[in-house]
């Protein structure tokens, strides 16, 4: 196993299964999970920048029917996202192309070269409104969990049903 490898990533990969039009739920971190993202705890939307840089490539790839994005959160190392694919999308596909874009816009945004993403990203089926809803709870609720928020409305880089 190399130094940055995350155990059983492989796995990540196999079997995974695209379908236009269903619904996923998607975590992607950062490499060596540094907080990237987001860096002050106290003031998070002082350091907006390297978030909106992700949040745009969602939102433009929302615009271009790739994917419909229902839902989304950035944390400083990390992000959750639920999406369904456009017609004839992968998610391997889009998020080929949302790592590499983001990747090069942060690496500029922080005068930093190399990886910024891990490797592979895990995806789960949202096959029912059971597994919609606990998703979407788990997306409000995370900045709450890690301690950056108190209150949902407090995080600033967090949105069901963005406004795009």
């Amino acid at each position: 196993m190399k130094p940055n490898d995350i155990p059983h990533q492989s796995a990540l990969r196999k079997g995974r299964f695209s379908e236009s039009e269903k619904w996923y739920s998607i975590t992607s971190c950062i490499n060596g999970n540094k907080p990237l993202l987001v860096r002050d705890r106290f003031q998070p939307s002082a350091d907006m920048r390297a978030a909106q840089i992700v949040i745009d490539a969602m939102q433009w790839l929302h615009e271009r029917k790739r994917w419909t994005c229902k839902a989304y959160v950035v944390m400083p190392d990390h992000i959750h996202i639920v999406v369904a694919l456009g017609a004839d999308q992968t998610l391997s596909s889009v998020m080929s192309s949302f790592g590499k874009y983001t990747a090069r816009k942060l690496n500029d945004f922080l005068g930093s070269k190399g990886r910024i993403w891990q490797h592979g990203f895990y995806d789960h089926c949202l096959r029912n409104d059971e597994s919609y809803i606990k998703h979407l709870r788990y997306i409000c609720e995370n900045p709450l969990r890690k301690g950056w928020a108190e209150k949902v409305e407090d995080w600033p880089f967090l949105a069901i049903e963005p406004d795009w």
